[in-house]
């Protein structure tokens, strides 16, 4: 493998990076004290940019106290770090986030106050790791008009990380 100058003259071009990472982090919310989230995400990582793919679900479970559990699919995208393994990343996108039950919808049957809303996911992720696993602590987040949420914690990306 060609490194440096001599790979700019000979038009190496490195392979992307892709990993899947799961991993659980403690979740706190505008509208709900405090509870677990669950998140797997796909990253894909050509050169020093970074796309992501990320489903998160959690929350606090006590729909009386606001909004109860949630769920997220948001497209993310930032800059990484060089280097072996997951590093660090900054990251931010777009997200759609689910609700299933709503303060503003109070008067409704609890069947009927589930919400959706539009957000800005965002995530700051360091780590360390080898070609193939590695372990990752995150700070990720959504900022929306129904409930903002953030979290911090562990998660294992798992894939291709040269």
């Amino acid at each position: 493998m060609p490194s440096g100058a001599a790979a700019q003259s000979e038009g190496y071009v490195e392979p992307p990076r892709v990993s899947v990472a799961i991993g659980m982090m403690s979740a706190r919310g505008t509208e709900f004290e405090s509870g677990i989230a669950g998140v797997i995400q796909l990253a894909v990582e050509p050169g020093r940019h970074r796309g992501v793919l990320r489903l998160a679900a959690g929350g606090d479970g006590r729909s009386d106290r606001g909004p109860g559990d949630f769920q997220e699919v948001a497209l993310l995208y930032g800059r990484r770090g060089q280097g072996i393994g997951p590093g660090w990343s900054v990251s931010a996108g777009l997200g759609l986030m689910s609700f299933d039950d709503c303060p503003d919808l109070g008067d409704r049957p609890i069947a009927r106050r589930s919400c959706t809303t539009v957000g800005v996911p965002f995530a700051i992720e360091a780590g360390t790791g080898s070609h193939h696993i590695g372990l990752s602590f995150q700070v990720a987040g959504n900022l929306n008009t129904q409930s903002s949420f953030f979290g911090a914690g562990l998660i294992v990306p798992i894939g291709w990380m040269p």
